[in-house]
């Protein structure tokens, strides 16, 4: 899977503002709704929400990859909101966000769809684990510099 087929210029907000985790889910949401990636807005954020009372989607480094497996998902996508201040994403002051990789994906049973939604996964962990990657997510200056640094890392483009 290239990431490019998931992510573009218009679901990439490098100036994210929000004050707790649930708002950083809605803002990222919106996004890939008004995208048209997904129809039902609230169904999507409540499987986000659900998905995130299992398990945290706190990664490490500042990073955080929440994501929804819903109905309302017309077309898998993929969206990155770099936050404009770190946030404590758990409310346990020891998980501080700044940058999060919201993945939707479409409610099946089919397992090339879940193959897709353990591909984008692994597609962000390349590209978070890439040495500097994580410092050049905080520099970099709009949406198309953004994404040359996920071709890098996942070096397919």
């Amino acid at each position: 899977m290239k990431i490019r087929e998931v992510i573009d210029e218009n679901t990439v907000n490098l100036e994210l503002e929000a004050n707790d985790r649930d708002s950083v889910i809605w803002e990222l949401a919106k996004m890939l709704n008004h995208n048209g990636l997904i129809q039902d807005l609230e169904c999507f954020i409540q499987s986000v929400l659900e998905r995130e009372k299992i398990c945290s989607t706190y990664s490490t480094s500042e990073l955080a990859v929440p994501h929804g497996i819903s109905p309302s998902v017309r077309k898998a996508g993929l969206c990155f909101g770099r936050l404009t201040s770190a946030i404590d994403w758990d409310g346990d002051q020891e998980t501080p966000v700044r940058y999060v990789f919201l993945i939707a994906i479409p409610q099946a049973e089919d397992e090339a769809v879940i193959n897709r939604h353990l591909e984008m996964i692994s597609s962000i962990a390349v590209s978070a684990l890439q040495e500097d990657n994580l410092e050049k997510w905080g520099k970099v200056k709009d949406a198309e510099e953004f994404l040359a640094t996920l071709e890098t890392a996942d070096g397919r483009g």
